[in-house]
């Protein structure tokens, strides 16, 4: 598999894009500042480097410009949080691969680490080809007749299109069936054609700076067939003499199937945001129209509980009341999931973050809740007195809460832990850290993929008897990934399960 080099400051951003990239199977890599890059690169190979534009010491687009000099075919992809016109234009001036934006999302990241993959292996093939034929081309010089025969054998044999043509003239002198049957013709025919009929760029298309000035190397341009088709290819020219004349050695690999691949899947990417987005909008939709006659409900149940000809059927209003609060209830997850799913691209607004005084609430609710389960609570708090933060307070007591309420609801007996701190890593670089333990059933091990989706409920018979539609835990990821968090989980059946919760806090200026 690819390997990958990451270079980014935030250690968040290299610990996510690590983990994403090693799940799919990437050998990864991670640096925090170019130099460290730098010394990596020295020491190992790599096919692609995925690299910030900001960071401390050099830049990202300084290390792009050492990338170039000194290893030219590792595709780079740049990222920045803060992009500027002037940024972009010079990072695809001086080469770069691709040009992303923060944040970065799971799949838009492994598109593009797959799509400069695949174009590594396209140029390192590429580059095999070429220095063999150069070998092939030096020794032709020593043997001619003999380097002639194995010459011919192998251009004719390679599965990549070869032709050579006349530096003065433009010429085609030599093709392989590889080549004539991208160009769309029978060799005798494509002998003596100008190779600037079917290739765009042409080698020749600025005589006066003279052929040195089109030899190349993984240059994607367009071939235009014979009869008139456009085909993509990726394509090496290399200057030689052949018989005391200047000639130039084309190597073209049509990727026509790779680019076909690269449009169906930004098809289906887009498909796939549209369907997630209309199911957002729908959500949100039925949950809205569904509260006003719900409300209605729980009105009339409660002015039903005041009226006294009712007595006699007092249970059953008291059935309807509680059966309509559990039903608001699922209208309120639908509706968190809905906007949850929509504000992926991090739209939550900043708040004032003062975690001693919010988790002094957090620890009563909970103290109150436990006792009534006669469950041992604990909580452990380190929220430093300075400096101040902005943060996004209300996702991040949602999802405690929502762990919470599931740590209290799912353990029949024993403990629930909460623990709660906040941890610098850097001047400005802080996180807020919660875990939520209990001794709870635990999740199976064949259970934790399917936890965090939507409507995903463990299959226990610990947990039958407690009701929900599975949504708090898919709603607490939504949350935590759209504010730049992680939520992740370590359980063993029979033994309990221990939530781990973290994102970024800001400080003030």
């Amino acid at each position: 598999m690819a390997k990958v080099l990451v270079v980014d400051d935030e250690k968040s951003i290299r610990t996510t894009f690590l983990t994403f990239l090693q799940r799919a199977g990437y050998e990864v890599d991670i640096a925090s500042e170019a130099d460290h890059a730098l010394r990596l690169l020295d020491e190992k190979t790599f096919d692609v480097v995925l690299s910030d534009i900001l960071m401390p010491g050099l830049s990202g687009v300084e290390l792009l410009a050492k990338i170039r000099s000194i290893a030219p075919d590792i595709p780079v992809i740049m990222m920045t949080g803060n992009p500027t016109l002037e940024t972009a234009s010079y990072s695809v001036r001086e080469g770069a691969f691709e040009y992303l934006t923060k944040p970065v999302t799971k799949d838009i990241l492994l598109m593009a680490v797959d799509r400069a993959a695949q174009v590594k292996q396209l140029r390192d093939e590429n580059r095999r080809y070429q220095e063999h034929l150069e070998d092939l081309v030096r020794l032709r010089s020593e043997a001619l007749v003999r380097s002639e025969m194995r010459l011919r054998t192998i251009i004719n044999h390679v599965p990549t299109g070869i032709f050579i043509t006349d530096c003065e003239t433009g010429r085609i002198q030599d093709i392989n069936p590889v080549a004539a049957q991208i160009l769309g013709g029978a060799k005798s025919h494509l002998i003596g054609r100008v190779a600037s009929e079917f290739i765009h760029p042409s080698p020749l298309a600025a005589p006066e700076q003279g052929a040195e000035r089109h030899v190349t190397e993984n240059e994607e341009c367009f071939i235009t067939t014979s009869g008139g088709a456009r085909i993509p290819v990726l394509r090496t020219v290399v200057k030689t003499k052949i018989e005391d004349r200047d000639c130039l050695i084309e190597c073209i690999v049509d990727i026509s199937q790779q680019k076909e691949t690269e449009r169906k899947l930004r098809e289906a990417t887009e498909r796939a945001e549209k369907i997630s987005k209309g199911k957002s909008a729908l959500l949100s939709m039925v949950s809205h129209e569904l509260r006003t006659p719900l409300n209605g409900i729980l009105g009339m149940s409660e002015l039903l509980l005041d009226v006294p000809e009712v007595d006699s059927v007092r249970e059953e209003v008291l059935m309807i009341h509680a059966s309509g609060k559990d039903l608001f209830k699922t209208l309120e997850s639908l509706a968190e999931l809905a906007q949850a799913e929509m504000n992926l691209e991090g739209d939550f607004p900043l708040q004032d973050f003062k975690p001693a005084r919010l988790f002094q609430t957090v620890e009563r609710k909970w103290s109150e809740a436990a006792a009534q389960k006669q469950l041992e609570f604990t909580p452990s708090f380190g929220f430093p007195d300075t400096p101040l933060f902005d943060a996004h307070a209300s996702q991040i007591l949602r999802v405690v809460e929502c762990l919470m309420d599931n740590a209290v609801k799912f353990t029949a007996s024993g403990f629930v832990r909460l623990s709660a701190h906040l941890v610098q890593s850097a001047e400005r670089d802080w996180r807020f850290v919660a875990s939520i333990a209990d001794s709870g059933p635990g999740i199976p091990a064949d259970q934790l993929h399917d936890l965090f989706e939507p409507f995903g409920t463990l299959d226990s018979s610990n947990t039958r008897t407690t009701r929900g539609l599975g949504l708090g835990l898919a709603i607490c990821q939504r949350i935590g990934r759209a504010i730049g968090g992680e939520l992740k989980v370590d359980s063993t059946p029979g033994k309990g399960s221990t939530f781990h919760f973290s994102c970024p806090v800001y400080p003030k200026q």
